[in-house]
């Protein structure tokens, strides 16, 4: 490729290129439709549509060569874009120095004649060629150079009108989109009219008041901000004889909303009338008795992508115009040619170029035939006004679940069930006036199995002409049904999720986290003691957190958002207006987008200040019951003492044996009524911490003496402990120690082994306990250290316990900052533990 254009200016061209996303796309008939005229009036075997990418030239059409795409080395293409001329003409490529060596000149397609007209978009950027190609040394006449560059602004016109056509289509669903979130809240109404891309405005009751109306729209009416309030009669008098006037009205009677394309519409603006052209959506605004209040109006002016269209339609003309010049000038020099040639061999030479025009026509027609067949999408042709089936591809039979018998036979013979079916009528509608139409999400109920199944496709009708006569319509279609019922089952889910967040009157907010703009509904505005229509922000939502919970929130978002995790946490608010203290339970997940300035965090919050209240008492008793319990059982604990000083004087054995049974049981008393106490303490906060420095390995050391005189039951093994230095309460990891210890001795085989361990990794110091236990199934893991839950079963009857033990471990270990968990597998044992900072 040519090095004289400047890296900036080629990355440039290459963006431009690709805006119009037609790179490695599938075959158009409007395209090949060019590159056969251009090879046909400029009588040579080889004409392409070449797009000159970083790498490589692709074909989006090629006539007369296979191949899609050659190397940009190669390239005549690149050549032609970067000359100053509008054509660049190579009568003998086997003489050019640029090209003599080229593997295109010196081996297939072996090129000799080349021209071509760069194909310059609006920008003024070349993408590209429409080229011709013989493999002998030619000349083009200047009819024919002048026809050749007339195809080439039709082929941009082509390329601009599928670029605007996509835009389009982006503009509906961004509409769609807009008008949904429009609906959502009035804040968010505000903020998408001031800054939507499009004209929105809002008219409210019979008189069509203007009670909204962005920067767009009043640019479009040529108005200012001072006919808000106003009617639409007082604002646009000059509507009223338009269609567009009887629309807004018909929306507002009927209740139903009406979409519209390139609707003309004239606009007085600076006492003159302008006239444009616009998309548009007119939806109305419905009160709760579903009766039209107001009219959500959204539009897009699409002017001047309509005066292309125009201005193509004039291309067309001036192409057919050429086209019956050349046509004309064609026939003269045939006249002369017969006039002059009147021997016997030039009726020879006109036949056979006659047989020769006549063998293209042919090789068209069965160029066209198998590019319906071999097309990866569905297609077939239809010919005549009883619609026979001519043409019909493997993609095409496999929708309407037929085979090839169908050819030379009626539509309606075929496919009886298509009879009342709108998409009839748009086929002959297609076949009587030559329009195309495209469909989108079109339903179409056809014979499965001998049922009626309703399915959707994409559509697109195309009419035949030859000889200015339609004579058939061809048919391409996509089965989008999968993508509908799709869409649809999610409209239901989503609605689904609305009426389940309504009824359990939960709040729900969403923030982006780059923003910390925030999103909420009305419940958790109510639950933050703010009024309905008042703002609320990020900041709003921290610092209406009481102060003794507001560090915790702050930190467990942070972690939900740097680790992409959930986010769990129960605190309390004050109210805004109403300075009520509520306890807040809450639930979040951050939502990642496709990049950092759409990750949002979304949760939903509920009240549970009636549920703590009720905890809250419920521990109180628990705590006085528990206070009120443990003074007479010390009082028994003592006598029974006596008694068995007493008795083992004595030499009673039995009565000594019985009193030492009956003070084990007063121990097992004496400790859940601890348990219970420790309950009421930790959760209304009483419970002290007594930090002070300690070697674990010495308290690890005293646990190990202790328990080779009380466990005779199980083999339990100490692992050596080198010395760890830990700032935490040395009476409170003993106890969690002692609990895991005892639960292992508890939920084990008698005889098996307990395995103890202490190592220091990551800055962490980490304990361990490893049992041969019956093991905890990883549903029962999730809730293992939840207050008073036990798991369930019939192992577990015989086992005493009121599921307070790992709770108050649970509790301990994470007033020291620290980490308690589990992982057990059924039937292979659990491995108990807990990480202090060291």
């Amino acid at each position: 490729m040519p090095k004289s254009t400047s890296f900036e200016s080629e990355q440039k061209r290459l963006a431009a290129l690709k805006s119009y996303n037609i790179l490695d796309t599938a075959n158009e008939k409007d395209f090949d439709e060019l590159t056969v005229l251009a090879s046909t009036i400029c009588q040579v075997p080889i004409a392409l549509i070449s797009l000159v990418d970083e790498k490589r030239q692709y074909f989006k059409s090629h006539t007369g060569l296979s191949a899609s795409e050659t190397p940009i080395e190669q390239s005549f293409c690149a050549h032609a874009i970067s000359s100053t001329k509008d054509m660049m003409i190579v009568d003998d490529a086997t003489e050019d120095n640029r090209f003599k060596n080229n593997p295109l000149v010196i081996g297939h397609p072996n090129i000799t004649f080349y021209a071509g007209v760069p194909l310059i978009n609006e920008d003024g950027f070349a993408l590209g060629t429409l080229c011709v190609i013989d493999t002998k040394k030619k000349q083009l006449t200047n009819q024919q150079q002048e026809a050749l560059k007339i195809i080439a602004k039709q082929v941009m016109g082509k390329l601009e009108l599928r670029r605007k056509i996509s835009e389009l289509e982006e503009f509906k669903q961004e509409q769609q989109i807009l008008f949904n979130k429009l609906l959502t809240s009035e804040e968010r109404t505000n903020f998408l009219f001031a800054d939507a891309p499009v004209a929105i405005g809002v008219l409210s009751g019979k008189q069509l008041i203007i009670e909204k109306a962005n920067d767009n729209l009043l640019n479009v009416w040529g108005r200012d901000k001072s006919c808000i309030g106003k009617s639409l009669d007082d604002t646009l008098p000059e509507l009223k004889n338009q269609p567009l006037y009887k629309i807004i009205q018909d929306v507002f009677i009927s209740g139903k909303p009406y979409y519209g394309e390139n609707l003309e519409v004239v606009h007085i603006k600076n006492n003159k009338e302008v006239k444009g052209f616009f998309n548009f959506v007119y939806h109305p605004i419905k009160n709760k008795e579903n009766i039209a209040i107001g009219i959500m109006m959204i539009a897009n002016d699409v002017t001047e992508q309509t005066l292309n269209k125009k201005e193509t339609a004039k291309l067309n003309l001036k192409l057919q115009i050429a086209n019956k010049e050349l046509e004309s000038s064609n026939e003269e020099q045939s006249t002369i040619n017969e006039e002059l040639l009147s021997t016997n061999d030039s009726l020879i030479e006109a036949q056979g170029q006659l047989e020769e025009t006549i063998n293209d026509v042919e090789l068209s027609r069965a160029r066209f035939r198998d590019m319906i067949l071999s097309s990866p999408v569905a297609m077939l042709v239809f010919t005549g006004d009883n619609f026979i089936f001519d043409e019909v591809n493997d993609a095409m039979l496999l929708i309407i679940d037929k085979d090839f018998s169908i050819k030379g036979k009626p539509l309606i013979e075929v496919m009886p069930e298509l009879i009342g079916q709108p998409i009839l009528d748009i086929l002959y509608n297609t076949y009587h006036t030559g329009q195309e139409v495209r469909l989108l999400d079109a339903p179409v109920s056809l014979n499965r199995n001998g049922e009626l199944t309703l399915l959707y496709f994409n559509v697109t009708y195309s009419a035949i002409l030859e000889n200015g006569k339609i004579t058939g319509v061809m048919q391409s279609a996509v089965d989008v049904t999968v993508q509908v019922l799709a869409r649809n089952e999610l409209k239901k889910a989503e609605e689904l999720m609305r009426m389940t967040i309504n009824a359990a009157n939960l709040g729900t907010w969403v923030t982006n986290m780059t923003t910390k703009e925030v999103i909420a509904n009305d419940r958790l505005k109510e639950l933050y003691g703010f009024n309905k229509d008042e703002e609320f922000s990020y900041e709003d939502s921290i610092n209406y957190i009481t102060e003794d919970f507001r560090p915790t929130v702050i930190e467990h978002i942070e972690n939900a958002v740097n680790r992409k995790d959930s986010y769990n946490i129960e605190f309390k608010i004050k109210g805004k207006n109403d300075q009520q203290i509520r306890w807040i339970k809450s639930y979040g997940k951050l939502n990642l987008g496709s990049d950092d300035n759409t990750n949002l965090f979304s949760g939903v919050a509920m009240d549970i200040t009636e549920q703590k209240g009720n905890e809250q008492r419920k521990n109180a008793f628990i705590g006085m019951v528990s206070h009120e319990l443990k003074n007479p059982l010390t009082s028994i604990n003592a006598y029974l003492q006596l008694l068995e000083v007493k008795a083992n004087k004595a030499k009673d054995d039995f009565t000594s044996g019985v009193l030492g049974k009956t003070l084990v049981q007063v121990s097992k008393m004496r400790n859940i009524i601890g348990g219970f106490l420790d309950v009421s303490r930790y959760e209304s906060g009483r419970i002290s911490i007594d930090i002070q420095s300690f070697d674990l390995s010495e308290l690890i050391k005293e646990v190990e003496e202790e328990s080779i005189t009380t466990i005779t039951s199980h083999k339990v093994i100490f692992a050596p402990v080198e010395y760890t230095l830990v700032n935490a309460d040395r009476d409170k990891i003993g106890q969690v120690i002692n609990n895991f210890i005892n639960n292992a001795v508890k939920y084990s085989p008698i005889n098996s082994t307990i395995n103890i361990s202490c190592v220091s990794k990551n800055n962490l110091a980490e304990v361990c306990v490893k049992d041969e236990g019956m093991g905890i199934s990883s549903e029962n893991q999730k809730n293992l250290f939840e207050r008073y839950f036990r798991v369930q079963g019939e192992h577990m009857k015989l086992i005493a316990g009121f599921g307070i033990g790992l709770y108050i471990c649970k509790e301990i270990i994470e007033r020291h900052n620290g980490k308690i968990g589990v992982e057990s597998e059924m039937g292979k044992g659990s491995v108990f533990y807990f990480q202090l900072p060291l």
